[in-house]
C-alpha cells in the first residue's frame, strides 16, 4: 500500500520524545552487559506540562520538547454516526487461518481504518486482527490489549488461555489486535537489523552522563530512521487515534458497547 504524504511533526520533536523515552527506560532496564543492578531513572519530576527531567550527575533539568497533538482527539461530532466514517463502520471482517501463530481455534483478518481521523476521505490502513470463538453459549465479544505500547495483541493470542479464564472464553469471542504501527498491521520501519543488533550491544550505566550522551545519539539516530521510513505514518501513531480504530472494530463485531480487557498501557488505551 503507497502512503500520501502528510503534513509530519518535525524531526526535532520527535527526536526529543524518543529521547525521553529510551532515558526513562533506562531506570528499569539494563543497558548492555556492563549495567549494574541497582540502578533507577533518578528522582526527574514533571509540572503536568511535561517540560523537564532531572540530569544525571548534577547537571541542569533538560527541558523537552511539547508532544505533538492528535488528528484523533478533537473531532466534531462521533464518527460512528457521521455518514463520512459509515465505510469503515459499516464493514464485516473476513476471518480466515493465520499465518505464525499457533492457537487453536485461531483466525485472522484485516480492519480499515483512516491514518488521519480528522480526515476521513484520505489515505486508509489496515490493521491486523484475531479471534477465538468462544466455545460455548456466546454472548459477546471481548477485546483485548496486552499492553505496551508496541505489543502485539494478534501474538498474545497464543497465550489467550493462560490469561483468560475458562468461564471467559466459554462466553465471548476473544478478539485482539496489532495497533496501528504495531505487528502486522500498518507498521514502521526504523533501524536495519544490523544497527539494531549495534543499538543493543551499546553499554553505559543505567544513570550517567555517558549513557545519557550515548542515548541521545541513538534516540537522534533512531528517529532519523523512522522519519526518513516512515514519515507519512509516524504523526498519526496515538493512543486517541488507537481508541478511535477500537470503536471501529466494536462496530465492525457487532456490538453495541465495547467489552474490553487491557493490562498495562492497555488499560489506559481502553480509557481514552
Amino acid at each position: 500500500m503507497t502512503l500520501a504524504a502528510r503534513p509530519r511533526r518535525s524531526l526535532s520533536r520527535l527526536t526529543a520524545a524518543l529521547a525521553a523515552t529510551v532515558l526513562l527506560l533506562s531506570g528499569c532496564t539494563q543497558l548492555g552487559e556492563g549495567a549494574e543492578d541497582g540502578g533507577g531513572a533518578g528522582d526527574g519530576t514533571s509540572d503536568g506540562g511535561g517540560s523537564a527531567q532531572q540530569a544525571p550527575d548534577g547537571e541542569q533539568d533538560l527541558p523537552l520538547d511539547e508532544l505533538g497533538t492528535s488528528a484523533a482527539q478533537d473531532l466534531p461530532g462521533d464518527p460512528s454516526t457521521d455518514p463520512e466514517y459509515a465505510q469503515y463502520y459499516e464493514q464485516d471482517i473476513e476471518w480466515d487461518d493465520c499465518e505464525g501463530v499457533v492457537a487453536e481455534g485461531l483466525e485472522c483478518g484485516i480492519l480499515t481504518v483512516p491514518l488521519a481521523w480528522d480526515d476521513p476521505g484520505g489515505t486508509d490502513i489496515d490493521l491486523a486482527v484475531a479471534r477465538i470463538p468462544g466455545s460455548g453459549q456466546v454472548t459477546g465479544s471481548l477485546v483485548f490489549n496486552p499492553g505496551g505500547p508496541g505489543v502485539s495483541g494478534v501474538n498474545y493470542m497464543e497465550s489467550a488461555p493462560y490469561m483468560i479464564s475458562p468461564e471467559v472464553l466459554g462466553t465471548y469471542d476473544l478478539v485482539s489486535f496489532d495497533p496501528r504501527g504495531v505487528g502486522r498491521s500498518e507498521g514502521v520501519q526504523c533501524l536495519t537489523d544490523e544497527e539494531t543488533d549495534e543499538y543493543r550491544a551499546v553499554k553505559g550505566q543505567p544513570v550517567s552522563a555517558e549513557s545519557s550522551r550515548l542515548y541521545e545519539e541513538w534516540g537522534a539516530r533512531i528517529a532519523a530512521s523512522c522519519e526518513e521510513n516512515s514519515g507519512e505514518v509516524l504523526p498519526y501513531l496515538d493512543t486517541y487515534s488507537s481508541a478511535r480504530d477500537m470503536d471501529v472494530l466494536r462496530s465492525s463485531l457487532g456490538s453495541e458497547q465495547l467489552d474490553y480487557l487491557g493490562y498495562s498501557y492497555g488499560s489506559y488505551l481502553g480509557s481514552s
